[in-house]
């Protein structure tokens, strides 16, 4: 730790570039150290953007490749929790096997990214869950002839590489939830839960358990128990030491600050189940002023809000592939396929009536066991702001004593509630009601006087 005096220099640590003056004899190594402070100066942007994907490299199945298990990625940018870019030009074809890797040791632009703690490699013979990440990279193209004062006596002139190339590598990580093996926030009893779904091909199980993965990696569980404890966290010291958004995702996958998570990869014996991307895709967000406030910083938890909305949204819409069909999505009901609902979101209606054919989810199915007031009609105008309100509060555990509003949409001056658009909004209990009286669920009866439908 430097001592200093006030209005006094300190230098040390900080970035070095070259003083370039009419008769300085520069070197490659002079070269290099200005090419390492202009990286380091991105970095130091790259930090206050925060880590995250800008846009692109979305993930999906890559059919036709043979015996050989890929994935396509689609181009896009990241940027990694140290700054650093993570810039996939185009479309690529990922390969998933394992690889022997290929890096040149003299490109050290990232060589502290070139290892990590966990391991990685291609898919095991086993079926299981992974991880797909991306990190930053570099390696040299072409070749360069040197001039007299790299001449070589043996050969004449010397060649050396002509270009020094950033570009990106893709791992694999499998992630194995053992109830032997404590981790921080994380209760034994969730630990052997998922484990016990992940030992089933029942399809509520595996939905259950995707939709429980994302809210481990959400830190749903440990905010629950960190909000109880909330008033003796004020008296911590360090108040300001950085935390991260995705703090909970990073350690218990062990990641390092390298690397970029892309998708959640799911196999079973007969292939890949799902890929999940809402479940650990995040916005860049920088790190926040605290450790101490059970959210990350002020945008930190709208943005969880965001990715919570969006993976249920991704996994609803998974359900409605062609294997499961119109009786399954009929009879769905949300207690099996789910753990954990976003604090609003919106389900596709199957028709109103038993005996009407259609492909979409039976609300009264759905939401069967919970309490839920019976369905108010709130105007087109309002569902923006409904769901854009609920990104600030916390996923609802349908485990817990939980109440939903339902919401049935109708544009502005509609008075025909029979031609209404097929889907369905709900809310956490906890967001106030839309309509004139907004009481919540605390009150008896839910205390709300509106037009309404019945529930039974």
């Amino acid at each position: 730790m430097a001592t200093i005096n006030l209005d006094t220099p300190l230098l040390d640590g900080g970035i070095s570039s070259i003083n370039f003056f009419n008769g300085r004899l520069l070197s490659g190594q002079d070269l290099d150290q200005e090419q390492a402070a202009n990286h380091a100066g991105r970095r130091q942007l790259g930090k206050a953007l925060g880590g995250g994907i800008v846009y692109g490299l979305e993930v999906e199945p890559s059919p036709g490749q043979g015996d050989s298990v890929a994935v396509k990625v689609y181009a896009g940018l990241a940027f990694n929790r140290k700054g650093e870019a993570v810039y996939l030009p185009e479309d690529s074809v990922v390969s998933l096997q394992a690889a022997t890797p290929q890096v040149a040791p003299q490109a050290g632009l990232f060589e502290e990214c070139l290892s990590r703690t966990t391991g990685s490699g291609g898919l095991r013979a086993n079926s299981g869950l992974y991880l797909l990440l991306i990190a930053p990279t570099s390696g040299y193209q072409g070749r360069a002839q040197t001039s007299g004062l790299a001449e070589s006596p043996a050969t004449g002139f010397a060649c050396g590489s002509g270009y020094k190339v950033e570009g990106v590598r893709f791992s694999l990580v499998p992630l194995i939830f053992d109830p032997a093996i404590p981790l921080e926030g994380v209760s034994s009893d969730t630990l052997q839960s998922l484990n016990t779904l992940s030992q089933s091909n029942a399809p509520e199980d595996i939905s259950k358990l995707r939709n429980w993965l994302a809210h481990l990696f959400f830190g749903t569980e440990a905010r629950q128990q960190g909000a109880e404890g909330l008033g003796g966290k004020f008296a911590k010291k360090n108040l300001y030491r950085p935390a991260y958004a995705h703090d909970t995702l990073y350690r218990l996958a062990g990641l390092n600050d390298c690397e970029v998570p892309l998708a959640l990869l799911y196999w079973l014996p007969g292939g890949l189940e799902y890929i999940d991307l809402g479940a650990v895709r995040r916005r860049p967000l920088p790190p926040g002023l605290g450790d101490w406030w059970p959210l990350p910083n002020s945008t930190g938890y709208p943005a969880l809000g965001e990715a919570c909305l969006l993976q249920f949204q991704e996994q609803l819409a998974d359900l409605f592939a062609p294997k499961f069909s119109p009786g399954v999505l009929n009879a769905l009901q949300a207690t099996n396929y789910f753990r954990y609902l976003p604090a609003a979101g919106i389900i596709p209606l199957s028709p109103l009536t038993p005996t009407s054919a259609g492909r979409g989810i039976n609300y009264l199915n759905f939401f069967q066991g919970l309490a839920c007031h019976s369905p108010l009609y709130i105007q087109a105008a309002q569902v923006e702001a409904l769901l854009q309100e609920s990104l600030a509060y916390p996923p609802v555990d349908l485990e817990g004593e939980v109440m939903f509003w339902l919401y049935l949409v109708r544009q502005e001056g509609q008075t025909n509630l029979n031609n209404l658009p097929p889907y369905m909004l709900f809310a956490s209990g906890a967001l106030p009601a839309r309509g004139e009286a907004r009481y919540n669920q605390a009150r008896w009866n839910f205390s709300y006087y509106s037009q309404g439908v019945s529930l039974a």
